[in-house]
């Protein structure tokens, strides 16, 4: 958690000693996503996520289509 912290500091730093125009705008772009990220991993740490479906060793099944038969019966 220290690493998380330090990096979101240094990324921090970074953004605001560069400069803001249209040259810059893309690299600004990924430190925010990157800072997003490690903010996102503060909050919810790895390894806490729920199993998504037919991991819990349930039946998964299948899907069903309905069809319109309106015009048979009008």
């Amino acid at each position: 958690m220290g690493s998380t912290l330090a990096k979101i500091v240094e990324i921090e730093a970074e953004m605001t000693q560069t400069q803001k125009n249209k040259a810059t705008a893309h690299h600004l772009g990924l430190l925010k996503a990157r800072l997003a990220k490690l903010r996102r991993e503060l909050i919810t740490p790895k390894g806490a996520g729920g199993g998504g479906p037919g991991e819990d060793g349930g039946t998964q099944t299948g899907t069903s289509f309905v069809l319109p038969w309106c015009h048979l019966v009008c």
